[in-house]
């Protein structure tokens, strides 16, 4: 994953990213959505994180809020197709933004193609960001009013998570089922640096499904369960789920009531936290 996000971020550095610059990632849970952001942290610039669940005119105010200047992207979303709604969000404006880098088989003449982003990280461009400069913005959910960016530093992301691990008496040895969206901060920022800063393995799924879900930690041999309590509920219900082994599970974080959380520990994360 390193070698993944050096060698895009050569790629961002000759596109003229640099730090303090703002990067918005819009796609599902998937391997290069993580070389991006960890690109874009080790440059020193910082990662937008765009809920794929909102509408075009919803993702065109948190990019111009934040003044992003590059988006990358996947050109769809589950049944959306992402690059048609880039041209919804492009007729409203995007004064701010000069680029945009997709990922899949459908790239346009005016967009870079993130295959093509790769080469040789130059001295001096990667880890120069310092504990207190912003590392990612993350935006609220809006439901009082327009949704908020709210900036996060690199030291935070480090320094909590790594608490919070130690909590859970996370290992190099723990596997962590993720099927929350890697866009909430729940994801990209608690249950990521979490298991990251203490060596364990990320076992990624796409987007939340149950029967896929009790499938993957069943074979993945998966230890630790981050979630919500909806989720809880979905997989406990779910008719497959006395098919499936999921005896591995050993700890793991969620927010909610303590009849919520037991149904976690059902599930069989004994040592939950909340």
């Amino acid at each position: 994953m390193q070698a993944e996000a050096q060698s895009l971020a050569a790629g961002l550095c000759d596109l003229g990213v640099r730090p303090g610059h703002r990067v918005a990632i819009l796609m599902g849970n998937r391997a290069e959505w993580l070389s991006s952001y960890f690109a874009i942290l080790g440059l020193g610039a910082e990662a937008v994180a765009l809920n794929t669940w909102l509408t075009p005119s919803e993702q065109a105010y948190q990019l111009n809020h934040a003044e992003v200047t590059t988006l990358i992207l996947a050109d769809r979303f589950k049944e959306r197709d992402v690059l048609s709604e880039l041209d919804e969000m492009r007729d409203i404006g995007l004064p701010n933004l000069k680029q945009v880098i997709a990922l899949g088989d459908r790239i346009p003449a005016d967009v870079f193609a993130f295959a093509d982003l790769k080469g040789e990280i130059k001295p001096g461009f990667w880890g120069t960001a310092r504990e207190d400069d912003i590392a990612c913005i993350l935006y609220t959910s809006g439901s009082t009013a327009r949704p908020k960016g709210v900036p996060l530093v690199h030291g935070g992301l480090i320094d909590n998570m790594w608490e919070i691990g130690e909590r859970m008496h996370l290992t190099p040895d723990d596997r962590l089922w993720f099927g929350i969206s890697l866009f909430w901060s729940f994801g990209c920022v608690n249950a990521l640096f979490t298991l990251l800063s203490h060596g364990g393995t990320l076992v990624l799924q796409h987007h939340f499904d149950p029967v896929e879900a009790l499938g993957l930690i069943e074979k993945e041999r998966c230890t630790v369960f981050y979630g919500t309590p909806n989720i809880a509920l979905a997989l406990a219900e779910h008719p497959a789920r006395n098919g499936h082994d999921l005896s591995t599970l050993r700890t793991g974080a969620a927010i909610g009531t303590p009849e919520q959380m037991q149904m976690i520990v059902d599930l069989g994360a004994n040592e939950i936290c909340n």
